[in-house]
């Protein structure tokens, strides 16, 4: 099987393999580290499925990529409704309900109102009024989620997954260590960790870390769902969460809400480490 991707394969003293691969997708680069007793060629497959998987969740969900099944709904919905695929469907109904958890504060339409996507069937999806919907706050927590299962079936226990450096998956441990140690640095996450003034380190274990913010102050990207304003500045905020998917959301509504509505988000969702960068 001829790889699609650059890794690096390296067997320590233990025998344990560890494989680290790299490619393009979600408009970013993404880093996979797994760890087994596994050969280099018993790897490739795997990061095979993964890079797929990824390119998959792509295709089906940017609104950057006109052939798209999400840029089909952006298009047609508020005219009559499409029939899309089931798994489009499954996101949409977790962006609307983490919208609804979030008290608004996660919230994936660029025009319109969430109350106006309606999904009133597996397949089918319409707007009651104009509306854009924009996944790209979430699609990489999904991303990583699907990559938690691809792992889970192979029988791999330990990796790292890195998207963009603001999406992290930590399964397991390394070289004997308790869970993984990231640093976070102007909005990104980064492994090893480097000793540098300004820096905040985090040990993950079976956990996500994901980011969201504006790392120059250029980057005006995130709407404050409670004025309709873009949020301005060089700042972001990182969460420590079980699960991909709740981290992306968690992000954004953590980056909007003001003191008292994140005490209350963390009471909620059980969130214990929020980072401030």
């Amino acid at each position: 099987m001829k790889d699609i991707f650059p890794h690096i394969y390296r067997k320590s003293n233990d025998g344990r393999g560890c494989y680290y691969l790299w490619f393009s997708a979600m408009h970013t680069r993404i880093d996979a580290m797994l760890v087994g007793y596994l050969s280099e060629d018993e790897f490739e497959p795997i990061g095979k499925e993964i890079c797929e998987a990824v390119h998959y969740i792509e295709h089906l969900a940017s609104c950057f990529d006109p052939a798209s099944e999400l840029s089909k709904v952006n298009r047609e919905a508020a005219e009559h409704p499409v029939e899309t695929n089931e798994e489009l469907i499954l996101i949409l109904r977790l962006c609307k309900e983490y919208y609804r958890l979030t008290g608004g504060l996660f919230d994936i339409t660029q025009t319109g109102q969430v109350d106006d996507l309606l999904l009133e069937s597996d397949r089918q999806v319409a707007f009651a009024s104009p509306l854009k919907l924009n996944l790209s706050g979430f699609l990489k927590g999904y991303a990583l989620e699907n990559i938690r299962s691809i792992l889970s079936e192979h029988g791999i226990s330990d990796a790292l997954v890195s998207i963009g450096q603001s999406s992290i998956m930590a399964i397991g441990s390394h070289s004997g260590t308790n869970g993984w140690e990231v640093v976070l640095s102007n909005g990104a996450a980064s492994t090893p960790p480097q000793e540098e003034s300004g820096r905040k380190t985090v040990t993950l274990f079976d956990e996500c870390l994901t980011t969201s913010g504006n790392n120059s102050d250029d980057r005006r990207h995130i709407v404050d769902t409670q004025t309709g304003e873009v949020i301005e500045g060089k700042r972001a905020v990182a969460v420590v969460t079980k699960s991909g998917i709740e981290g992306e959301a968690l992000s954004t509504a953590f980056f909007i809400a003001d003191a008292e509505r994140r005490e209350q988000l963390k009471e909620q969702f059980g969130i214990k480490i929020v980072v401030e960068i």
